[in-house]
């Protein structure tokens, strides 16, 4: 998603581990800001949606900035 000044980029799981959340944050944005590089010096939001949330995860991708989409 783009508003003209932020992004955000969701995740979309089926279920969701602690993995894809760490990936997220560490792989997926700098390969967005790669192939994209027009959009490499907006804000980045983050979030995980998912049908299935384990309580330790959710807490995870809190602490770490990443909304939770249920």
């Amino acid at each position: 998603m783009y508003n003209g000044e932020n992004i955000a980029l969701i995740e979309c799981k089926y279920k969701a581990h602690k993995s894809d959340v760490e990936k997220l944050i560490t792989k997926q944005v700098d390969s967005f800001k790669k192939l994209f590089p027009i959009y490499a010096n907006h804000k980045f939001y983050l979030g995980i949606a998912s049908f299935s949330f384990y309580p330790e995860l959710e807490e995870f991708a809190k602490e770490n900035g990443v909304a939770i989409l249920k």
